[in-house]
């Protein structure tokens, strides 16, 4: 069919007397991508039978080989809940998609950076080796080849969730992964690219702008929360929990959004971040404002916003869990008015809102046990007013919520809880929902009604 298409070009008009097609082999008819061996082999062996004859697009579609059909997985429901989760697995490494993406045999690539790195070097180091950015990249196809070459040269990837380099294994290659090596490692052309016969040195790319990409800074890391840092004003909890009720309201209004799922949601927005008055958080924003006396803004805490860049002490730290936990134990009876249904759809949206908590809730590798995204059975958070109404202090258990069975408390486990809304819901809408208090928060955060100087 590709062939046919390509000489249907040919002479279109018709008003050549002696048009003509010429067809040659790839240089390298062992990689015939996006199209399988077999086919390439078919049309191969017409093509030489139709030398000399006239081809006309009608006649040599009819008279060609049929391409052979491909194979490809379906996507059941099972599958697509599967993928509904964004928590990576137990490796670190996120669920792979590419099984389910049309086409893709030809972009199951992996992306390597040649750098001055030693030739057997260390995670510590590698510490301080920044992500690559586009200009420094070459894609590779994943291949036996490639994980051959991997197998022979020290080469290391990137583990999002430890944020670190760490040794790459050919069983640990997926696709887009980021990969860094010694520029002596060869395995690049600048004519072909990616080439893993090729032995010499690659002349490292300079980047003009080095600060810009430090593994420490990596947005993909879970304990990101550069949402709360580096922004304009110092705001208070209070006044950004009620800027985002409010801009909740308005995303509903506009979306003309059932009153029952607004109710829901409006009150997510309300009590999204009681999880930053965490003495974790707090902690952040303390040191953030070293350089400014923090005694001039320890009067408005807590505070939900800051203009300095921190990261938490606590590594995984991840307050809308505490946000969520506090609201299924003692907090409780701040959504109490609400349906049972509407009172876990509103802890569920709370959780999501970050894109770091779905479907499942465990300890990341490394983390003890009895921790859970930075968080400790034992934590408590502490109360939360916000206009006048105060939210109860809560002890935090993140590991009763994180097992597979029921506790010994009757507390059921949080992957229970979201399949019981994914079962109500469904997935896209239950992801249209959290993306309602996702960009409330954003809009709150853009234009604070008020802000600390």
């Amino acid at each position: 069919a590709s062939i046919v298409q390509r000489m249907g070009r040919c002479n279109r008009a018709g008003d050549i007397a002696d048009a003509a097609v010429w067809w040659f082999l790839s240089a390298k008819p062992d990689k015939p991508l996006p199209y399988s061996a077999s086919d390439v082999e078919a049309a191969v062996e017409h093509l030489r039978s139709c030398d000399g004859t006239q081809v006309v697009p009608d006649g040599l579609a009819e008279s060609g080989p049929a391409p052979s059909l491909a194979l490809h997985p379906v996507l059941r429901r099972k599958d697509l809940l599967g993928v509904f989760d964004t928590l990576p697995d137990i490796t670190g490494a996120d669920i792979d998609v590419s099984p389910y993406v049309r086409d893709l045999d030809g972009d199951k690539s992996v992306h390597i950076a040649w750098r001055e790195v030693p030739k057997i070097a260390t995670a510590k180091e590698l510490k301080h080796q920044r992500v690559p950015n586009q200009a420094e990249l070459c894609p590779a196809p994943l291949s036996k080849e490639l994980s051959n070459w991997v197998d022979e040269h020290e080469v290391f990837r990137y583990d999002y969730v430890e944020r670190e380099w760490s040794r790459a294994r050919k069983g640990d290659l997926r696709p887009n992964q980021l990969l860094i090596t010694s520029f002596r490692s060869g395995g690049y052309t600048p004519v072909r690219g990616w080439e893993p016969s090729v032995k010499v040195d690659v002349p490292p790319v300079v980047d003009d702008d080095p600060g810009s990409t430090d593994i420490r800074e990596l947005s993909e890391s879970i304990d990101d929360d550069s949402a709360s840092v580096d922004q304009k004003h110092w705001v208070t909890l209070e006044t950004h929990l009620l800027d985002t009720e409010q801009a909740a309201k308005r995303m509903c209004a506009g979306v003309e959004l059932p009153a029952d799922l607004t109710q829901a949601i409006t009150r997510a927005g309300r009590l999204h971040d009681i999880g930053k008055a965490h003495d974790v958080f707090q902690d952040t924003m303390r040191r953030a404002a070293v350089k400014r006396s923090w005694e001039k803004y320890e009067q408005h805490a807590p505070l939900a916003k800051s203009q300095g860049s921190t990261r938490h002490n606590t590594k995984n730290f991840r307050h809308e869990l505490a946000s969520a936990l506090a609201l299924l134990g003692e907090a409780r009876p701040a959504i109490a008015d609400l349906p049972e249904p509407l009172q876990l759809l509103c802890v569920y949206v709370i959780a999501a809102h970050h894109g770091r908590i779905r479907a499942t809730l465990r300890s990341v590798p490394g983390e003890p046990a009895g921790v859970v995204f930075g968080i400790r059975d034992g934590d408590s958070l502490p109360s939360v007013t916000i206009a006048g109404s105060v939210v109860p202090s809560a002890g935090l258990s993140p590991s009763s919520f994180s097992g597979l069975g029921i506790a010994h408390d009757g507390t059921k486990p949080w992957q229970e809880l979201a399949d019981g809304l994914l079962t109500l819901h469904g997935p896209f809408k239950l992801a249209f929902l959290e993306s309602l208090v996702r960009l409330a928060d954003w809009h709150a955060s853009s234009a604070p009604s008020q802000g600390v100087d």
